[in-house]
């Protein structure tokens, strides 16, 4: 996710940040798991207009501690323990009050024909997808945040971060590519950068 950040912060803002400064930002500690509520925050502190939409709610995430694990282990059962272990709520819940008090969030999802529209206005989708189903592989669920770049009539285009081979521009189905963003797990997360804050 701080490599899409990075992505944006440049293209908008020309502001260049290091993935360890990104990190220190966001509120991302070794070994944790980086929310799209903490991209969210921190890119609007960074100067860029941006807005978060997903099908998860946000109210959740805004209570105490104690609160939001009860929700956790209520909503996921079965990945509780994961989830409990990869997560710094208190961090989580910082950044989700401030998307609340700010107005940076909308429940909801948004059409591919919403995201494109986006993209002919010079708005940059940072978008949650499953880079199992992407890659055609078996296997858990892999979350990835991409930078998406372009689209035509069948196809895609964003930029791949890697770790391994990272391809700016890299274009896939836009069959596959909506299968992976539909996957259990992400939420259906898009962020739309519109460029820098007035």
């Amino acid at each position: 996710m701080q490599v899409t950040m990075q992505g944006v912060l440049d293209h908008f803002l020309h502001l260049k940040k290091s993935v360890e400064e990104l990190d220190i930002l966001t509120g991302r500690k070794t070994g944790k798991w980086t929310y799209t509520t903490q991209v969210v925050g921190t890119l609007w502190e960074l100067g860029l207009d941006v807005k978060f939409y997903s099908i998860d709610p946000l109210e959740p995430y805004t209570h105490d501690v104690e609160t939001l694990e009860r929700f956790i282990r209520e909503t996921y059962p079965n990945q509780y323990e994961t989830i409990m272990k990869m997560s710094d709520l208190p961090v989580t819940i910082a950044h989700s009050t401030k998307l609340k008090q700010m107005n940076l969030f909308e429940q909801r999802k948004l059409s591919f024909t919403e995201i494109e529209n986006h993209i002919e206005q010079g708005h940059v989708p940072l978008m949650l997808i499953d880079h199992a189903v992407l890659n055609n592989e078996k296997g858990n669920y892999r979350g990835h945040f991409v930078v998406v770049t372009g689209f035509d009539e069948k196809t895609i285009t964003y930029h791949e971060s890697g770790p391994k081979n990272p391809t700016p521009h890299c274009r896939v189905s836009k069959e596959l590519f909506i299968r992976a963003w539909n996957a259990p797990g992400t939420g259906n997360d898009v962020v739309i950068v519109y460029g820098k804050r007035k």
